[in-house]
């Protein structure tokens, strides 16, 4: 059973498009690996944008 954790800046994605991302994910595991659609696990960690660092600064500082 496949499990795949997905860590992304949260920045206001709609719910449609997180299963846009969820479909196309398992999508690539049935199609490329064979594995049935339900036995692939997405998990979404939507990261909020102070706890991500690049450089010296939070993903905030630098986007404003």
């Amino acid at each position: 059973m496949p499990i795949v954790t997905v860590h992304m800046a949260a920045e206001n994605n709609t719910e449609e498009q997180k299963r846009k991302l969820i479909h196309d994910i398992t999508e690539a595991f049935v199609k490329n690996l064979g594995k049935p659609a339900d036995a692939v696990t997405i998990m979404l960690n939507e990261v909020p944008l102070e706890n991500i660092g690049k450089g010296y600064k939070t993903l905030k500082d630098i986007r404003g």
